[in-house]
């Protein structure tokens, strides 16, 4: 490690990537000289498409795995209890004999009279096969569908009545009987989904014993040992895992027993009740022109019991129970949020059908004592019981009031601190006073352990964030935990690693600068969200551009806010919008003229807010006689100024019809509010969000806490604009060294640069001027972004998908069949037109196209005619009961990408494409010339596999390439690395981009006006690039891999492989 040189370092977290860069800092902490700086990109852990969780996926995946293994290993141990109880013939041909008997015939007949041993059991063991659906109430309660096959049970039951079926399996022998379907399936999509019948676990079981109870007189093999026995095999249903609450935030838990140290549950009444009373202590009413003001105790108290007794409660409400006046607002008031929500969970149980009134005549410990039941009982069954015995509701009741649906998710704190938090609350404390005098510790406690020599694993650093096994012996994320975020998991172990190579280098840093984007700090749903509005404004920036474009003016940046601004002024009348201050009407003639200016509310050089909710349009007289001021400092005694009169009263009413957002700056207070929440200058070095706090408590662990700060983008973004690093007309996102910048503009980013600023604020001209930190800092920067290497990690593993999903049959002829060697079944409805010439059955193939060629002639679509032909052949044929539901397909597949799947015999009767490919190795052949050859996930990863390369002495190996590693290579003379982004072995290519391109990199091949493209260059071509594989670190370092470094490493990790596991 160097010499401790003090370096302030810059972070941008992004979901998939940190950009960070280091200034020098002189004697007086003031940065003086750029230091390194650098990109790491890596995968952030989630689906490209779905922005779901790959974990997700993998789960799905092995809990079907699961599942079939169970009811495999089901079946196998009951047909041994079967065998070893006489109820199954103990030879494998006799057992053979019995599986052409029909099994709903047999079930029937097992209520009619005596059966032989081997039928019973024939019976039983097809009971198991159908076993009916249990609803496990915690985790199927939520699924839409499990409504639907509540549904379609309560009409199987009722055919059942009407038929008269003693049984499950004596209805479902009279419907194969009368040629209907047996097995359920569901009809339709969306909203007309539905099931005609779904038989439940219950019924099974009560065919059970009904089979039992008919033939055990006859047979006395069958034993009550055996009737338990093979009772449990059918029926057992392993409950579920219960999915482990984090700890409290402010009083965690120290033992798995501590249970009021873990969060509690939303739906606890408690919850409910601390959620109400922290609103309402929150609560502060504003009113234009007036200093806002919190409620008082007797206020807050109105409002919390009016809360707790109803459902939710309006602002307007609120409003005339306090006696405000109706341009009143509130702080948690916005267009988006018209009430404050009431209990939650009495909500849901005080329905007429259910507790009605009784639930809030209950005692509080009452109401925890029901809600604890419904949350933790898993057996739905013994739920109604303990509901009607306890509460006194009859069977209908019970049974609805355990299938209510509660409010799901925890709160961030545990029983224990809100018992001791609520009180105070109650009494009259906001939360933060409340959290000193009832636990005697701040709310947001922040980790007291003396600072590391390297950044450890987060969850040993924040454990108050996550819940591990504590076990000294478990590996860091199971012994101490993770965060359920996939990317922030990934995120923090990658800052982990780029900061811990830094203190290698350069000693800890003297200064910690985070700036966080918006993929990184927000959830996929809430990013889904923040998109939607975004298209929502830019239709509404759109109908601007064509507003201007009719005018005749420019239709630029500063106009379209201009007209943004203006429609704030009055949202429903256009002819009614005037300047807030003078008063003086603007029409759209006016605003985009020289006599309309923007103005900031709170004046720049106090708030470094330059966003639109800080700014308004007014007419430029005023903007002079407000100057730099807020409005009430200005206008707020009526004054006279040069003629003009501004009436304090008047410039309030107008205020209030401003958005909410713009309201508060007109009040009095505004600069003593702001001073409140740390003053404006401290707020923009201190962003407050709950993953901001964390990164900075985290850097905390290596740097003096009270020397990192976290700053948001929207400051970042107007000082990298105004020193005109952009390098183009905006930021460019498809470019990855624009994290580099960002962070860069982070590191300069302090309380001193923000003074700087004020100062330099050219008030005249609205000018926002931000000082260069040194001279020719631009082009220093610009040197750095064309020298500078992006780092990528390297996936190296085989580990994924082995195969895709899809069965296929396999052709024995496929000569026969044109070269078409697989076979698979789709819907028939679903065909495409290329499709329906790849139908197996010949005869079927020549109908469907003639029928289809007439339909397409009379304009009838596709799945029209598909459906028309299946309900006519259904009518003409009786043998196709029910219509075409599926049909076999070809398709041609080269024989080296399946994977065969043998029988018993050894002859393969089906196979999967094998998926993706692994890796290629790049190999030189005696001639010289460059190959490569492909391996496939699959081929990875069977343990017997070796490449064909590796026993080929005329073959040289040169190097092998992943999907995301970077290689060297040179074009006209000039050497650049590029990132292999596909491998294509069947045109022996590899598609790659230079390290920095960013985005959706075939969106912006496609696309004319991006001049990215990609570079395709074939195995051979790449020998005459003089092709190397490189690795750059996270520091930018850039390291080449010489091809026998690589097969030396690749030698090291199959013996790795080869090692025993536990």
């Amino acid at each position: 490690m160097s010499a401790a040189r003090p370096y302030r370092l810059g972070l941008d977290l992004g979901s998939n990537s940190i950009g960070w860069f280091m200034v020098w800092l002189d004697a007086v902490g003031e940065p003086v000289e750029l230091g390194p700086g650098g990109v790491r990109i890596f995968p952030d852990g989630r689906d490209e498409r779905s922005r779901e969780s790959n974990a997700m996926a993998r789960r799905l995946a092995r809990g079907m795995r699961r599942r079939r293994d169970r009811f495999v290993r089901r079946r196998t141990r009951l047909m041994a209890a079967l065998i070893e109880s006489g109820l199954m013939p103990a030879e494998a041909a006799a057992r053979k004999a019995l599986e052409p008997l029909d099994p709903y015939g047999l079930r029937a007949a097992a209520l009619a009279g005596p059966l032989p041993l081997g039928q019973i059991g024939r019976a039983i063991f097809h009971l198991d096969q159908r076993r009916g659906f249990k609803s496990n109430r915690k985790s199927d309660k939520a699924d839409g569908e499990s409504g639907l096959i509540k549904q379609a049970a309560g009409r199987l039951e009722e055919a059942m009545k009407a038929a008269n079926a003693p049984s499950l399996g004596h209805y479902l022998a009279g419907r194969k009987a009368a040629r209907l379907p047996v097995r359920t399936r569901m009809q339709g999509s969306g909203a007309k989904a539905s099931y005609d019948f779904y038989p439940m676990r219950d019924m099974v079981e009560a065919e059970f014993e009904a089979i039992w109870a008919a033939q055990a007189p006859h047979h006395p093999e069958m034993t009550a040992a055996a009737h338990d026995r093979l009772h449990r095999l059918i029926f057992f249903q392993r409950p579920l895992k219960p999915v482990p609450a984090g700890k409290c935030s402010l009083s965690p838990a120290v033992a798995r027993d501590d249970a009021e140290g873990f969060r509690c549950p939303r739906a606890h009444p408690l919850a409910q009740r601390f959620r109400i009373w922290q609103e309402v202590r929150n609560l502060r009413v504003q009113i234009a022109g007036q200093a806002d003001r919190a409620l008082s105790i007797e206020e807050g108290d109105r409002i919390a019991l009016a809360l707790l007794g109803s459902n939710g409660v309006s602002f307007d409400k609120m409003r005339a129970l306090l006696k405000l006046p109706s341009g009143s607002r509130f702080n948690l008031e916005s267009e988006k949020r018209k009430e404050l929500k009431g209990d939650e969970t009495a909500k849901c149980l005080v329905n007429g059908k259910l507790f009605g009134k009784a639930w809030r005549a209950f005692p509080l410990e009452r109401q925890i004592e029901i809600v604890t039941r419904l949350i933790e009982e898993e057996d739905e069954s013994r739920l109604i019981d303990w509901l009607r015995a306890e509460t006194g509701v009859d069977a209908e009741v019970a049974e609805k009031i355990a299938g209510t649906l509660l409010p799901d998710g925890y709160s961030r704190l545990g029983l224990r601190a809100i018992k001791a938090i609520l009180p105070e609350m109650e009494k009259g404390l906001p939360y933060d006073k409340a959290c000193i005098t009832g636990l005697g510790t701040a709310h947001s406690p922040r980790p007291t352990g003396e600072q590391r020599d390297r950044l450890p694993y987060y969850g040993e650093w924040l454990q108050n964030e996550v819940m591990g096994s504590g076990e000294p012996s478990d590996p860091p994320e199971k012994r101490f935990g993770r965060l359920p975020n996939p990317t922030v998991h990934i995120g923090l172990g990658q800052l982990r690693r780029l900061v811990n190579a830094l203190i290698e280098r350069f000693g800890p840093p003297a200064e910690v600068v985070v700036e966080m984007t918006r993929e990184f700090r927000y959830s996929p749903q809430k990013l889904k969200e923040i998109e939607q509005e975004q298209a929502k404004n830019q239709r509404r920036n759109d109908l601007r551009r064509e507003e201007l474009t009719k005018l005749g003016q420019a239709v630029n940046h500063r106009n379209l806010l201009k007209l943004r601004l203006w429609e704030e002024l009055n949202r429903n009348d256009p002819a009614d919008r005037h300047c807030p201050f003078s008063g003086e009407r603007i029409s759209v003639e006016t605003l985009l003229s020289d006599a309309v200016e923007i103005e900031h509310l709170i004046p720049f050089q106090i708030s470094f807010d330059d966003s639109p909710a800080n700014k308004t349009v007014a007419m430029r007289y005023a903007n002079r006689h407000k100057g730099r001021k807020t409005p009430h400092q200005a206008f707020g005694n009526s004054p006279t100024i040069e003629g003009k009169s501004y009436l304090w009263s008047d410039i309030v009413a107008r205020a209030a019809l401003l958005p909410r957002n713009k309201r508060w700056r007109f009040a009095p207070d505004a600069l003593e509010r702001a001073d409140r929440e740390g003053g404006f200058l401290a707020r923009q070095l201190n962003e407050t969000g709950w993953l901001a706090r964390m990164a900075k408590d985290y850097m905390g662990a290596v740097c003096d806490p009270n020397k990192v700060w976290v700053i948001p983008g929207r400051l970042t973004a107007l000082i990298r604009a105004k020193w005109g690093l952009n390098f183009s007309d905006a930021k460019d996102r498809n470019d990855h060294r624009h994290h580099g910048i960002d962070a860069l503009v982070a590191a300069l980013t302090s309380r001193s640069l923000l003074q700087a600023m004020a100062s330099a604020f050219v008030e005249e001209q609205d000018r926002i001027i931000v000082p260069e930190p040194w001279p020719g800092f631009r082009d220093q920067v610009l040197r750095w972004r064309n020298t500078m290497t992006v780092s990528h990690k390297p996936e190296h593993g085989t580990a994924g998908r082995l195969h895709e999903d899809t069965a296929y049959g396999l052709v024995r002829d496929p000569a026969a069949e044109g070269g078409k060697n697989l076979v698979y079944r789709k819907a028939f409805t679903s065909l495409t037109e290329k499709e329906i010439g790849n139908i197996r059955d010949r005869r079927l193939r020549d109908m469907v196209a003639v029928y289809w060629a007439t339909a397409k002639a009379s304009g009838i679509k596709l799945d029209q005619a598909l459906q028309d032909f299946a309900a006519e052949v259904r009518d003409r044929d009786p043998h196709v009961r029910d219509g075409i539901r599926h049909v076999r397909l070809l398709k041609p597949e080269k024989a080296d990408y399946l994977v065969p799947i043998k029988g018993p015999d050894g002859v393969p009767y089906k196979a999967y494409a094998a998926g993706e490919n692994a890796f290629i190795d790049i190999l030189e052949t005696a001639d010289g010339r460059w190959i490569g050859e492909v391996t496939t996930v699959f081929a990875a990863n069977r343990p017997d596999y070796r490449q064909a390369w590796r026993d080929d002495a005329g073959l040289r190996f040169i190097m092998r390439v992943f999907k995301g590693d970077l290689l060297r290579i040179e074009i006209n003379g000039q050497h650049k690395i590029v990132v292999v982004r596909r491998l294509e072995p069947s045109s022996s290519e590899l598609r790659m981009a230079d390290h920095f391109e960013a985005g959706k990199l075939a969106d912006r091949h496609a696309n004319p006006d991006d001049s990215f493209e990609w570079i395709r260059k074939r195995y051979s071509a790449l020998k005459h690039m003089n092709a190397e594989r490189v690795r750059v670190d996270e520091l930018g370092t850039i390291w080449r891999i010489p091809p026998e470094e690589g097969l030396r490493h690749i030698l090291n990790r199959e013996q790795r492989d080869d090692r025993p596991r536990r």
